[in-house]
């Protein structure tokens, strides 16, 4: 009996053993492709901050050029005289009738929609009347006041320069955008990124 005993513990414990070396076994490339996968990955973030180091490189020294300092301050100029001319022409505005009615309607549908959500949880048909209300006469008020800009020669002529600064600067800002994909730097630090994501992908 003491013999039987014996072998049953022996026959068991081998089992344990053997199952033990197969789980080993099978998480060991598992273990290792998490390990690659981490490995990967933190070359990924590594690149990735290396690009932004380049951009912000980049992006500064261009910013710091004559032309784009100078169209950045002719803009702001230009933004302040057309903010300057658009007051008295919108104020004249806001004295006539069929403006305040308008305003008066948008005003209105507004509180009516912020009352219905104050008094609870409204039904959607509870609120699409005012909010739409206020949508149209809203944009009835901003087309009011476009037309009385538009109608002002100062006004128009101080906008086209604005407008035409503003196309300035858009154009030095995709100068300084390709300038940003043209630099070495972050162009070598692309490629690990990007390397470095395929191999993370193929990992798992």
């Amino acid at each position: 009996m003491r013999i039987a005993s014996i072998l049953i513990v022996l026959c068991l414990t081998a089992s344990l053993s053997a199952q033990t070396i197969y789980r080993d076994r099978v998480d060991q490339p598992r273990d290792q492709s998490d390990r690659a996968g981490a490995v990967m990955r933190a070359q990924q973030n590594q690149a990735k901050s290396q690009m932004e180091s380049a951009r912000l490189r980049v992006v500064k020294t261009f910013e710091a050029s004559e032309d784009w300092q100078k169209a950045q301050q002719e803009l702001q100029q230009a933004q302040a005289a057309y903010d300057e001319a658009s007051k008295p022409v919108l104020d004249a505005l806001k004295e006539k009738p069929e403006y305040k009615e308008s305003k008066k309607a948008e005003e209105e549908a507004r509180a009516a929609v912020q009352a219905a959500h104050k008094e609870g949880d409204p039904s959607p048909a509870e609120v699409t009347a005012p909010a739409t209300e206020a949508l149209e006469a809203g944009s009835e008020v901003t087309k009011m006041e476009q037309a009385a800009l538009d109608a002002d020669p100062k006004v128009a002529e101080l906008k086209a320069k604005r407008d035409e600064i503003a196309a300035r600067l858009q154009a030095l800002q995709q100068q300084r955008d390709a300038a940003i994909l043209a630099d070495p730097e972050w162009q070598a630090a692309k490629k690990l990124h990007d390397e470095a994501a395929v191999n993370a992908a193929q990992s798992y």
